[in-house]
């Protein structure tokens, strides 16, 4: 059916005749056949697509579907049945006799790097359009924003007499075309049209001519636009319209060209055939043309508009070139008599006299000065190999081109030619390449032929992958070819059927397993002549040995001195690993030889970093001793209760962080922040004065400050905090599991929502305020309006539908609320929109603070309110951490009017059937809530709706790592204000640095600090900005376990497209994907590091789709393949998959070495180890000499002692105090037994 329908198309679009020897018409049928077209777009969120949409069509009728994609998105291709019919925007086609479904289908340009962050919103800038003279012609659009990346046309209208040269940008020419297609870029545009004045010579005597005498006249010069111009110069100095009786025209018309026959009063004769660059008659455009006898249209037009020939009333003869009877809009032929004679091409014949209007008039075929232009095409052709190209004539006086499909022959005949016209013919691929021209072919009352003696040729191209060791890697890299434009031609090691002598350029993208071994290959520019194989060998980065000594100012080597060595791989890996200094500070790693970071740190020294361009040996180092005063802070907290509760003097929480300040709070920089101590500058001296600052990273406490006094080297504070209040709810209602409270805050902001479980709620950690708490019955929408005010402008009523409650929250006790029956709600009634096709969503769950997000909002009236709604408007909410981005309102219509005033957007909607975007910057890091809603006027009644409420969070730096992990290397992300610098921390031990992008995002591989089974790693960053400020992240915990496994990756297949979601490496295969209607079927296949169906069990894979919602499914084990599968269906192009993780069970032993197996036996581990490990076992522990150099711990109850210790390879002081700190809650309390370490010499 693809075939056929690409076949019709060719021949019936605009060619004047069928190509002759095997065609033959069938008989006519129903007289009135019709078949209905739908027109549709997917997704409905990329663009529109238009034209007939659920209209009747005559078969046969020639129909152009055109499609507009909307910002952030690119048109693909049209579909018809799930089959590939034309990559043009502009389709035309003939309707075959069936029911026919065009989908356009369309394409997100953005690049979803995770889960969190499908795609990226682009800033706009400012597009100016000027004139040159000012009065020389206007635009379309003459001052406009556009986003980033995307594109528009803009049309330059020149002014009566004046004619359009050229685009000027910032005074430099970059283009003679109209329009103009502007790209956006990084910083606003001014263009310039320049116009001239008199564009006709009136001295060229080949152009344009007139008879007075006879009155004919012949306009074959004009430009588009300007066809009256051309016939008012021709009159001279008389001007008298009434001279001309005959009107020949040859050329290229604009719609608005057709004003010309307003003052042709004498005119008996127009001749339009050779005329081109219009589709359709405007209405009245012949309208009381009583002289009018004869008129000829051209074979370009598909539709007469209304009054076209009304009260033509001496009208005899009209000539239609056009093959498929064009469409009549009412009262076309209004007033014209039935006697006149309608002659057409002679292969049209009995499709004219079977259509609708056409049927009243007598039809006869239209034989006279038409002539054939046969074309052969070469010997070769009798093989097939330019079957599906087409052979295009082309008309050089009108630029109207006929098109025929290559099938089997080898000659094909274009008839109902013009004579005193002059063609050219060309060959050209579905690429609309040329392989062959023959041009300056001119037909002069009679028929000719053209030959092609030779076409280029198609070739194949492949390139081939392989390692300086001779292994072919080309299935494991990703190749694309592109055109001498840059334009993707295709992707895969081999380029077919490339015309020869044709130039193109191929890439090679290494995955990132090979980035870390070979030279990213840069792109490649060959010619092609011939077929041929290309091998392309891959260079080796190659490695190199980073060596060197680590002292002190005496020379003596430290010990304890930790290298970290950071390096950016092929522009897109950042790895980072670790070296450790031996006894005498010596160290050497094998790095790869690439650009080197290298961090060098020892406690109590200050550390140092180099930059090194290889890896080489970089000779002593040497740290000077820290002698500063050093702070040692702690603390005591106290959690909020209803009650008096004794402080404790241990907090088990990694996101406690310490600061030191000046006494007018202004942050004290060049301090070195170590576990449980800093070390001040050396600026601070004995005597002087500071602040100790505790602060909570995830905000579950106020700031506590302590001034305190230097008297010492050594300082010690003590901070007493006190969590974060709260408010908890308790209800007797039986019907308190349906219910629930929404939180809004002192600003009337919604920070929380829960139900009831076991009719209580509780809301915690909530600093110091007023609080008004909302009880209800559940409900979708009403239950999420981000702002109270706005939940109090619906329809509810406070006491019948909701409870209202004002709540004062302190810090250190919880306030108690008690609720004893929640209202009923009957929210049915309070819907005007069909919920199903009403939605405001995002398009990011994540983003960095100074980055666009994108939001969306479309609604549909129930059908029972359409007709009674007077007035709508989109009224949106805004965070308050959030900024509107100034005329970023769009609709299908274009750019919207709009108010905006505190922190609320109100847009009227002047289609309801549109969908509205614009893009708000998050300006302070936060969660951020907006909520959406309809204002309905209906019987002059306001009625505010809610229609839906959106999440993003906003980052000013963030921080994402695996929970467990069974690797030592392992992948990490985030995000920080752009450009800066991020260092990575494993239990307080530099691990890695990095850079973030300028979009805010990095991220890491990096190699856990002295890693063993069952190790705990508190991972945390700082964040060092361009303007200097540090900034900490929350600390994660990434738990390591030699027998884990991990989720390697997650592979969705969808129409022969393949995607995956690389976990271990935090990367995905392709950017994005084409959905087609009506194939819905996706299938997801899970990978594990050990794909071990004993060890795993219960695989969930969960889906993250483009509407934010998650699905959760079962996955079957299938033993063919060795992994997990499972199938589903997508059918609605709105909630498309868009990044997919997995859940599963793990069945392991435990290890050898497991803290959680101790539990209670550790809750007397006493404060940090010290130095002095034995004195926990009170004198019973004992050193004992061991040449294997191993280190052990035991549990040994108090007064005995004890050889039972655990062996424990790579385990150090540091690593078993960041184990305690995290897993046990430390008491005093039990003193029956005492935690030993040992590390034998």
């Amino acid at each position: 059916m693809k075939h056929f329908i690409l076949f019709i198309a060719a021949i019936l679009s605009c060619l004047t005749g069928f190509a002759q020897g095997g065609y033959d018409p069938s008989g006519p049928g129903d007289p009135n056949p019709y078949r209905k077209l739908s027109v549709l777009a997917s997704p409905k969120s990329g663009g529109s697509a238009n034209s007939h949409n659920g209209s009747q069509i005559a078969v046969g009728q020639t129909v152009t579907c055109y499609a507009n994609a909307n910002g952030y998105y690119d048109f693909v291709h049209w579909l018809q049945n799930g089959e590939i019919v034309s990559d043009n925007s502009y389709f035309t086609f003939a309707m075959p006799d069936e029911d026919v479904e065009m989908t356009a289908v369309f394409e997100l340009n953005y690049n979803p790097e995770s889960p969190d962050d499908p795609q990226e919103a682009k800033p706009s800038h400012r597009v100016t359009i000027t004139s040159v003279p000012g009065i020389g012609g206007y635009f379309n659009s003459q001052a406009f924003r556009l986003c980033e990346g995307d594109s528009i046309n803009v049309y330059a209208y020149p002014n009566n007499g004046y004619h359009f040269e050229e685009w000027l940008l910032d005074g430099i020419l970059v283009s003679t075309k109209n329009p103009l297609n502007i790209k956006m870029t990084d910083k606003d545009l001014n263009y310039t049209a320049r116009f001239s004045y008199n564009p006709v010579n009136p001295g060229d005597p080949a152009i344009n001519m007139f008879n007075p005498t006879t009155g004919e006249m012949v306009i074959d010069r004009f430009n588009p636009g300007y066809l009256s111009s051309a016939i008012y110069d021709l009159l001279g100095n008389s001007y008298d319209y009434s001279q001309i009786t005959s009107l020949v025209i040859s050329g290229i018309m604009d719609v608005s060209d057709f004003g010309f026959a307003y003052n042709l009063s004498d005119c008996a004769v127009i001749d339009l055939s050779r005329t081109n660059g219009y589709t359709e008659i405007p209405s009245y455009a012949f309208e009381s043309s009583t002289a009018l006898t004869e008129i000829i249209l051209p074979s370009c037009i598909n539709s007469i508009g209304r009054y076209v020939f009304n009260s033509c009333k001496n009208l005899s003869v009209i000539t239609c070139l056009a093959v498929m009877p064009p469409s009549l809009s009412y009262g076309a032929f209004a007033g014209v008599d039935n006697s006149v004679i309608i002659r057409v091409p002679a292969q049209s014949l009995d499709l004219y006299k079977n259509a609708s209007g056409w049927n009243d008039f007598t039809i006869l075929t239209a034989d006279s000065d038409m002539y054939s232009l046969t074309v052969s095409l070469p010997s070769d052709a009798g093989d097939g190999r330019y079957r599906n190209m087409s052979i295009e004539l082309l008309n050089t006086s009108n630029g109207q081109s006929y098109r025929y499909l290559i099938t089997d022959k080898t000659e094909y005949i274009f008839d109902n030619l013009l004579s005193s016209t002059e063609y050219s013919v060309s060959v050209k691929n579905n690429k609309n390449e040329i392989l062959g021209e023959i041009s300056s072919l001119k037909i002069v009352d009679k028929d000719i032929s053209a030959q092609f003696q030779s076409l280029r040729q198609p070739k194949n191209i492949a390139v081939k992958v392989m390692t300086p060791d001779e292994n072919d890697i080309t299935s494991e890299v990703t190749i694309k070819w592109f055109n001498y434009a840059n334009e993707l031609l295709q992707q895969g090691p081999t380029l077919s059927r490339v015309l020869e002598n044709s130039v193109i350029s191929y890439s090679i993208t290494l995955p990132l397993h090979l980035q870390k071994i070979y030279l990213q290959p840069s792109s490649q520019t060959i010619t092609i002549l011939e077929q041929s194989v290309l091998t392309h060998t891959l260079d080796e980065l190659g490695t190199g040995i980073l060596k060197g000594k680590v002292c002190d100012a005496d020379g003596k080597g430290i010990s304890t001195a930790i290298i970290t060595i950071s390096q950016n791989i092929n522009g897109a890996y950042t790895g980072s690993e670790i070296a450790q200094c031996d006894d005498d500070g010596n160290y050497e790693i094998e790095v790869t030889n690439v650009p080197i970071k290298v961090s060098i740190s020892a406690n109590g020294y200050i550390g140092q970093t180099k930059d090194l361009q290889t890896p080489t040996d970089i000779g002593h180092i040497v740290l000077e001793k820290n002698t500063g005063i050093t702070v040692y802070p702690s603390y005591t907290f106290q959690a909020s209760t209803t009650t008096d509760q004794e402080t404790s003097d241990w907090f088990n929480d990694n996101n406690v962080a310490y600061l030191i300040e000046d006494l007018d709070g202004n942050e004290i920089l060049d301090c070195i922040y170590q576990s449980g101590s800093i070390i001040l500058p050396i600026g601070i001296k004995i005597g002087d004065k500071i602040n100790v600052v505790v602060y909570s990273k995830n905000n579950l406490f106020n700031r506590v400050t302590q001034t305190v006094s230097i008297n010492s080297k050594s300082v010690y504070a003590n901070l007493n905090i006190v969590g974060y209040g709260g408010i908890s709810i308790t209800t007797t209602d039986d019907s308190a599991a349906t219910g629930i409270c929404i939180l809004y805050d002192m600003a009337g902001i919604q920070i929380g929502k829960s139900r009831f479980r076991g009719n209580s709620i509780s809301f915690e950690n909530l600093p110091d305020g007023q609080y008004t708490v909302i009880s209800m019955q559940k409900s979708t929408l009403l239950g999420s309006v981000s702002n109270l005010s706005s939940f109090q402008e619906t329809q509810l009523v406070r006491g019948s539908d909701y409870l209202l409650d004002n709540v004062n929250v302190v810090t250190g006790q919880i306030t108690n609320i008690n609720i004893t029956d929640i209202p009923d709600l009957d929210e049915t009634k309070l819907y005007y929109t069909d919920s199903k096709e009403t939605y405001f969503m995002p398009n990011k769950s994540q983003l960095t603070i100074g980055n666009y997000v994108t939001l969306k909002a479309k609604l549909t009236i129930k059908d029972e309110y359409a007709e009674a709604i007077n007035a709508a408007t989109l009224v949106v909410d805004i965070p308050s951490n959030c900024e509107l981005v100034d005329n970023s309102i769009i609709s299908g219509a274009g750019y919207l009017g709009y108010e905006y005033a505190d922190n609320r957007l109100s847009v009227p909607i002047k289609n309801l059937s549109d969908a509205i975007r614009f893009c708000v910057i998050p300006v302070e890091g936060g969660n951020c809530k907006s909520s959406a809603f309809v204002k309905l006027v209906i019987d002059n009644n306001e009625i505010l709706q809610p229609i839906g409420t959106v999440y993003f969070e906003a980052n000013n730096f963030s921080l994402s790592v695996p929970q467990k992990t069974s690797k030592t290397n392992i992948a990490i992300r985030g995000t920080a204000t752009a450009d800066s610098e991020v260092k990575i921390y494993d239990n307080d031990i530099l691990v890695g640095t990095t850079y973030s992008m300028p979009n805010g995002q990095w991220s890491l591989n990096l190699s856990l600090y002295k890693p063993y089974s069952k190790s705990i790693h508190n991972l945390y960053g700082e964040v060092v900005t361009q303007d200097g400020k540090r900034l900490l992240t929350q600390s994660k915990t990434v738990d390591y376990d030699q027998g884990y496994v991990d989720l390697s990756k997650v592979t969705m297949v969808y129409n022969n497209s393949i995607i995956v979601f690389d976990h271990l490496n935090g990367r995905n295969t392709a950017n994005s994907y084409s959905y087609a209607p009506g194939t819905t079927d996706f299938t997801f296949i899970a990978d594990f590091t050990e794909n071990n169906p004993e060890k795993i069990s219960n695989v969930i894979i969960k889906i993250l789709a483009s509407d934010g919602s998650v699905r959760s499914l079962p996955a079957d084990y299938n033993a063919t393949s060795g992994n997990w599968v499972v199938r589903t269906k997508y059918a609605d192009s709105n909630k498309l998959p868009v990044n997919v993780t997995a859940n599963y069970q793990l069945n392991t032993k435990t290890s050898m070495f497991d803290i959680d197996r101790y539990n209670d036996d550790m809750l007397n581990f006493n404060g940090y180890l010290e130095t002095t490990i034995s004195s926990l076992a009170n004198g019973t522990s004992e050193i004992i000499s061991d040449s294997d150099k191993k280190r052990e711990i035991a549990i040994i109850p108090h007064g005995e002692n004890s050889t039972e210790y655990i062996t424990i390879e790579q385990i150090d002081y540091h690593q078993l105090k960041a184990e305690f700190e995290i897993l046990s809650k430390i008491s005093l309390e039990d003193e029956n037994r005492s935690f030993c370490y040992r590390d034998t010499i």
